[in-house]
């Protein structure tokens, strides 16, 4: 998201102002952010996004130096409109000169102490129908970057954002949060641990990328075990192995969650894939759902057998009495049922009286 001089409350830019600025810009009186959309268009250097104000003397001698201070060339179309607003308030042109040459100054100064540039948008991609570049997840202040943080995260474990786009997005909220103070512990875990994709325990990889015949995935389940196997066996590398696990989950419909591991998850083996397995031994897996193993066996068998056929009824009767010995072979059990069968038994793990749901 670009900024201007009302709406970046980046500390360096306020100190700078505080020391740059003459005397009357710093007294003079500035517009609310909300007092903004009020404005026409021809009120902005940017009038598409309503940035850089020139509609008095002062915002626009601070634009122009907010505008310089980021980078802006004194040809670019900004910087130009600026200027002329500049000479249509009679602006003294040994004050533009003056705040020309300071912000010069700061530039040649930043970039010598600073050899990575912050972006304003943790990440930013170019959309191939428009060929315009869009930005996501705004770090251009404090109080933005934990939420984009929490937001990263978010999408990523539900599959809406590419490892890969992931990672440099971590890497640019974390350069964010240092230059603005934000302590690394007050950040989403993702974000602080987020790193290339390796595989430190190829059986919990392996045992990951088995738990998803739990999602219907069919025949290419044997597919995710060889991209498993391909990484250790280093004929591909753990970044690829996790771009095509994403591509195989989105062509197949794999829904993330508790039992189903996201790619970075399953092949980045960590407390992550800990915690997965540990629940899904303990856990039968219902139509994609882990539920206690203890809930399932605690199910009363009787009103299974008074509404079923006894086919059916034994189907899903051994599933309750498998649950209390070995949750892993009840979940295996499971698979066999058919996709209602399954419903009906989540409906009932859930149903506070243990018996079948009101609907069935």
């Amino acid at each position: 998201m670009p900024l201007d001089y009302i709406h970046d409350n980046n500390p360096g830019w306020l100190k700078l102002i505080n020391t740059a600025l003459p005397e009357w810009v710093k007294d003079a009186t500035f517009p609310a952010k909300e007092e903004l959309t009020k404005f026409a268009r021809t009120a902005f250097a940017d009038p598409i996004n309503r940035l850089h104000p020139i509609n008095t003397p002062a915002s626009a001698f601070s634009s122009l130096a907010y505008l310089l201070a980021h980078g802006a060339s004194a040809s670019s179309p900004e910087v130009v409109t600026v200027k002329m607003a500049a000479a249509k308030w009679n602006i003294s042109p040994l004050e533009i000169e003056a705040v020309e040459n300071e912000m010069a100054q700061y530039v040649k100064s930043a970039a010598a102490t600073t050899t990575t540039p912050i972006p304003l948008a943790a990440l930013s991609v170019k959309n191939a129908n428009t060929g315009i570049v869009e930005n996501f997840y705004d770090i251009s202040s404090i109080g933005l970057i934990e939420d984009s943080a929490e937001e990263l995260a978010r999408d990523f474990y539900r599959g809406k954002m590419p490892t890969l786009w992931c990672k440099d997005a971590c890497a640019n909220i974390k350069l964010a949060a240092a230059r603005h103070g934000v302590p690394l512990s007050e950040l989403n875990p993702l974000v602080v641990e987020m790193t290339e994709p390796r595989i430190s325990d190829y059986s919990k990889s392996l045992h990951l990328a088995g738990l998803r015949k739990y999602a219907n995935v069919g025949e290419h389940l044997d597919t995710y075990k060889d991209i498993v196997v391909a990484i250790m066996e280093k004929e591909i590398t753990p970044t690829e192995g996790v771009e095509m696990i994403e591509s195989m989950d989105q062509s197949l419909g794999v829904k993330y969650s508790s039992v189903q591991a996201h790619p970075w998850a399953l092949v980045y083996a960590g407390d992550t894939q800990d915690t997965i397995i540990k629940m899904a031994s303990a856990s039968v897996i219902i139509s994609g759902v882990i539920v206690p193993a203890a809930i399932v066996a605690a199910l009363s068998e009787d009103p299974v057998r008074m509404h079923f056929a006894k086919e059916h009824a034994d189907a899903i009767c051994h599933v309750i009495k498998t649950a209390a010995t070995h949750p892993p072979t009840a979940t295996d059990l499971v698979t066999a049922l058919n996709e209602d069968m399954q419903k009906i038994l989540l409906e009932m793990a859930v149903n506070d009286s243990g018996g079948l749901p009101v609907n069935f």
